[in-house]
């Protein structure tokens, strides 16, 4: 059994309600509780981040069955750098990469890069960048590196929605 969620809410942090489009904790830090089979690993608690994209292959690997070629996730048990993307409102990419307590924010628009750093052991609320953090060489690295691959936006049609079906995903959020 895997109980989680796709995103989580913020609620007035940084003055923002909603979500989507910010990349800040309350948002994109959400539960994930697993029981294994035969309670296994009963009572055992993970500190280290995970990507929901690595549930996936994480279920596949606790009941044996290989991966159907293509899939690129990797196993909630396997150290990585943990990476959040999303367009926001303004249609800006955002790309989050995390090593460790430090959280590096690339915001891309037609008028440049953005970035800021935070190293969330100190500062959880993400108030106080720090971006001379000695610690991000790496992590600046490697969030480079992922922005170069571009990745397409789907721009697929979207079906047509009935009036009161609409009404409902915007009271909750879904259209703007």
């Amino acid at each position: 059994v895997i109980v989680t969620s796709d995103h989580g809410e913020i609620l007035g942090e940084h003055g923002l309600a909603g979500h989507g489009g910010a990349p800040y904790e309350p948002l994109v830090h959400v539960p994930l509780i697993v029981k294994l089979p035969g309670n296994a690993r009963a009572g055992e608690r993970v500190a280290r981040r995970v990507s929901t994209l690595g549930i996936f292959q994480t279920i596949l690997s606790t009941v044996g069955v290989a991966a159907p070629s293509g899939t690129q996730s990797q196993a909630l048990d396997t150290e990585h750098v943990v990476w959040v993307e999303d367009i926001n409102p303004a249609g800006e990419r955002v790309r989050v990469g995390y090593e460790g307590p430090l959280k590096l924010v690339t915001v891309t628009s037609d008028a440049g890069i953005r970035t800021a750093l935070y190293d969330l052991g100190a500062d959880a609320t993400e108030e106080h960048p720090a971006d001379d953090h000695s610690g991000a060489a790496g992590l600046r690295t490697a969030v480079a590196s992922f922005a170069a691959v571009e990745r397409p936006v789907n721009t697929a049609p979207v079906a047509v929605v009935d009036p009161e079906r609409e009404w409902k995903l915007r009271a909750l959020g879904y259209i703007r």
